[in-house]
């Protein structure tokens, strides 16, 4: 739900932090799916991203004809916001959890003149929705928006936040305290596995029903591959195909030799439908 909160800059009107997901754009989105639609056959598919996005992947799945099986292998549990929370210069942010973290924090409200780094477009349009009028993408990784950042921010000009989860890539505070930025790194979330496969995904990779599983993190890569081995069902999720956003996504499932695993062009949600649709 989105949270109205009332901004104390002095102009009198109510700052919006929208933490509502956000609707994709309707050009990439609309390019997306008229290649993803195209005929063929309808496949099983297996959602395992954590919610809401878990639904959201789903919904537009069975609008365009497959079925789906929804297992989120990940529960997102948002930490209290710190007590001390001084205007930024600029905030960063990697994830859509980033920004409904943010909506948590009252002091939000009056950071929405700051400039916003984001990985990624869907983090991006989350960030624009929630209210935030300057919204840098900078690329589908960490490495990529730490580039961004050094290009377009100058050093020493105040403290840069970076709303984070506790379990990430990359070393971008690191890398960005080596070249003189001060940044506040605040751990707004944690991404918790979930402790078993469901019964219902349980049943489907043991009666091979299952045609292919998406794939949009490392760890929930990692956590599939750790549950299935545990619940004894490498042999039939070999069989599954193995939808990645891109390799490092893809790595932890290589445990599972000879398993047909299919990268998606670029590392976006759009271009992994696309792929889907090519076997469709």
């Amino acid at each position: 739900m989105a949270q109205r909160l009332t901004s104390s800059s002095g102009s009198g009107r109510p700052a919006r932090l929208n933490v509502s997901a956000p609707t994709p754009g309707p050009n990439s989105r609309a390019r997306a799916d008229r290649a993803f639609s195209r005929p063929g056959e309808a496949m099983r598919l297996l959602v395992t991203r954590p919610e809401p996005e878990a639904e959201e992947t789903a919904a537009r799945l069975r609008s365009l004809g497959h079925e789906v099986l929804v297992q989120p292998l990940l529960d997102i549990a948002f930490v209290e916001p710190p007590a001390d929370a001084p205007k930024p210069v600029a905030i960063v942010v990697t994830s859509r959890n980033s920004i409904r973290a943010l909506g948590r924090w009252p002091a939000a409200a009056d950071w929405l003149d700051r400039p916003v780094f984001t990985t990624g477009a869907a983090t991006a349009e989350a960030a624009r929705a929630a209210g935030f009028a300057d919204v840098r993408s900078g690329g589908s990784d960490v490495a990529a928006l730490t580039k961004r950042i050094l290009a377009e921010l100058p050093v020493n000009r105040g403290q840069i936040l970076y709303v984070a989860a506790r379990d990430r890539a990359g070393r971008l505070a690191e890398d960005l305290g080596a070249r003189g930025y001060h940044v506040r790194t605040v751990e707004a979330y944690r991404a918790m596995r979930v402790a078993h496969l469901d019964a219902a995904t349980d049943a489907a990779l043991r009666a091979g029903i299952i045609d292919g599983a998406l794939f949009f993190s490392r760890r929930t890569a990692e956590t599939f591959a750790d549950l299935v081995n545990a619940a004894g069902l490498a042999a039939p999720a070999k069989r599954i195909v193995f939808y990645a956003l891109s390799e490092a996504v893809a790595e932890p499932l290589r445990s599972f030799s000879g398993a047909d695993i299919r990268l998606a062009p670029k590392p976006d949600a759009d271009s992994l439908f696309v792929l889907i649709g090519s076997d469709g």
